[in-house]
């Protein structure tokens, strides 16, 4: 497992070329709009949707879990990328680890080139499952889990509010435990961050 903050150049450049390519295929024609948890349908332009000034990496921070019973974790960091756009990118992560092999990171990221791929990928559920995943449901949200039980890893993803891409990345975990800490994400606060005009 690998920390995410120092590969935002690899990874925009990634999803730069390959958008396109899933684009001509036909893959994009079929996108539908995310619903909000109102009902309401959410135009594509609102993907990726930059925090204010006054959100920053600090309370991108504050919304990820505290360690759960039994875990221990390192201090959030978080980084800001000039990678995506508009805006730039902002990222805030935290490792956690239980015991001498369990490990996982936690990772919100405003304003992601991943954004749409994500989204994309949302919306095709053959996508997700060719990929070893399924779709489910957390915090009324569309969610990407992942999880290989000989390996003992997976990894779920989420879109909230259409504004933040959130990714649980786990090895030496059960699918209970990686559950837990996308479920222990404060949504409701993230939600609520204040966004740019």
């Amino acid at each position: 497992m690998i920390s995410l903050v120092g590969m935002r150049p690899l990874v925009f450049c990634l999803v730069s070329t390959l958008f396109p390519v899933m684009a001509s295929v036909g893959f994009a024609a079929e996108i539908t709009p995310f619903v909000d948890m109102s009902g309401s349908a959410v135009e594509n332009t609102a993907w990726a949707a930059p925090i204010s000034e006054q959100a920053n990496g600090e309370s991108l921070s504050a919304m990820l879990p505290s360690p759960r019973k039994g875990w221990r974790s390192d201090p959030a960091t978080s980084v800001e990328s000039g990678f995506a756009e508009p805006g730039g990118e902002m990222i805030a992560e935290r490792i956690y680890r239980k015991g001498e092999s369990g490990s996982l990171i936690v990772q919100i990221v405003a304003g992601s080139p991943m954004m749409r791929s994500a989204a994309m990928e949302m919306s095709h559920p053959r996508l997700v499952e060719a990929d070893g995943g399924r779709l489910e449901r957390i915090h009324q949200q569309k969610a990407i889990v992942t999880y290989d039980p000989n390996n003992v890893s997976g990894d779920i993803k989420m879109i909230i509010a259409h504004r933040f891409l959130v990714t649980v990345d786990g090895e030496g975990i059960t699918l209970d435990e990686l559950k837990e800490y996308a479920a222990a994400i404060d949504v409701e606060t993230l939600i609520a961050l204040p966004g740019k005009a």
